[in-house]
């Protein structure tokens, strides 16, 4: 059985795989791309491990380097829809019933937030 953590890391990594193929928002990612995805992805596990089962593994302020990016180059409503449909896919083949359900209203919300930050509308 696998842990929480490598159940995350799977999940994670294949979201980032459709978001890497995806050539509507991939440019996103080439700062990532050129330092370390592993780390990142690691990192993003990391967050998700916390958000959907109480462990402290994340301490990081989530909103702060999208804020930073947004600034360089800002977000639009396209780039939100798209993140959250290749989350949704990637929840759909890793996570079951509740778990499924929080993972995606944790990431919408997560993603109003952000549109709410950044003004975007």
């Amino acid at each position: 059985m696998e842990s929480n953590a490598d159940l995350m890391k799977m999940l994670v990594t294949d979201f980032y795989e459709r978001l890497l193929n995806d050539n509507s928002i991939s440019f996103r990612f080439d700062d990532i791309l050129a330092h370390d995805l592993e780390s990142h992805l690691h990192t993003i596990a990391d967050f998700w491990e916390s958000l959907l089962f109480g462990v402290s593994k994340y301490k990081n302020n989530a909103m702060v380097p999208h804020l930073t990016l947004h600034e360089k180059d800002p977000f639009m409503v396209h780039d939100f829809e798209t993140w959250l449909k290749h989350w949704r896919d990637a929840v759909h083949v890793h996570l079951k019933g509740e778990l499924a359900s929080t993972a995606i209203f944790r990431a919408e919300s997560i993603a109003n937030l952000m549109k709410h930050k950044m003004n975007i509308v």
